[in-house]
């Protein structure tokens, strides 16, 4: 991963994202980290200041530049680029990401729910929907367990992104010693199925069912085996249930250390990606989570390199 854009907004939860990408930048074989914070415009402003002619968004700016160039972060052998932005937090991420080159965002989430969540938006939701590259939201506690990647977690459905998603949790895992990949999918069991010369809807039977589920299975076997992973691999394709509570509950029985998803997909997962249940993900899950677009693949370090 040559450059890796890390949003930050000098808080806990942002130190999470920079301890992280600290603790992996020699095994990632990151080149360079730009350190980027986003102020958003101030639109409002008191009779004195609006008077006076005070631009309060290039005072604020002002004070996050001298902020960011106080911040210490200095990681050996990697070169550390500092920029202020104006403007939408998730918007100006990706921009600077594109602009940067960068093959990686990464950025911390406050882990907000409830009527705070609602109020407050979630800069990680939203740029998971508009970054070109992979998105890295590290929770507000950093890693669940010790600073490695061992056990991965790659969610997949069978539309293009899946091989992505599957690759890049194989390549991470390759990283550390004794790594291992949990290839998740979900089979939705049709209700209705008609066929192109019947009148009437059929129903499947259990039977037919069963054996649409064993097709399925062999698929997302055929798209792991086609990935060629150099890692073990254990494969579960589960019934139909609430895509969040699946990835997480499966996230916790494998104990996983990174949660690998595709943003561009079908059936529930690409629900569940656009809607309301990935920012349940987010604030949820124990772990870091690595957001992948379609068409972003590339290739990352090896151990052997």
């Amino acid at each position: 991963m040559n450059t890796v854009v890390i949003g930050t907004d000098f808080s806990a939860y942002a130190k999470s994202a920079l301890d992280v990408v600290r603790d992996f930048a020699a095994r990632w074989h990151i080149q360079r980290i730009h350190l980027v914070a986003v102020i958003e415009p101030i639109t409002w402003a008191s009779a004195s200041t609006a008077s006076a002619g005070v631009d309060l968004s290039a005072m604020a700016m002002e004070a996050a530049r001298r902020r960011l160039d106080g911040l210490r972060f200095d990681v050996s052998g990697v070169n550390v680029t500092r920029d202020v932005r104006l403007g939408s937090p998730a918007r100006e991420l990706a921009l600077a990401a594109s602009e940067q080159g960068a093959n990686l965002v990464v950025t911390g989430t406050h882990g907000r729910t409830g009527i705070e969540r609602a109020a407050l938006g979630s800069v990680s939701s939203d740029l998971i929907r508009v970054s070109n590259v992979p998105v890295l939201v590290v929770p507000a506690h950093g890693l669940s367990s010790s600073s490695k990647l061992s056990q991965v977690l790659a969610a997949v459905d069978l539309s293009e992104v899946s091989r992505e998603v599957i690759s890049y949790a194989g390549q991470l895992a390759a990283i550390e010693e004794s790594g291992s990949v949990t290839v998740l999918s979900l089979f939705e069991s049709p209700i209705i199925e008609t066929a192109s010369d019947e009148v009437l809807p059929h129903f499947p039977s259990q039977e037919e069912t069963t054996a649409m589920e064993a097709d399925y299975r062999q698929q997302v076997a055929q798209l792991v085996d086609a990935v060629d992973l150099s890692v073990p691999v254990n494969i579960e394709v589960l019934r139909k249930a609430p895509p969040a509570q699946v990835i997480l509950d499966v996230a916790s029985l494998t104990k996983a250390d990174l949660i690998v998803l595709g943003t561009s997909g079908r059936n529930a997962w690409h629900r569940m990606i656009v809607g309301s249940t990935a920012t349940r993900v987010l604030n949820e899950a124990t772990c870091p989570i690595l957001i992948v677009p379609n068409g972003s693949s590339y290739q990352v370090a090896s151990k052997e390199n």
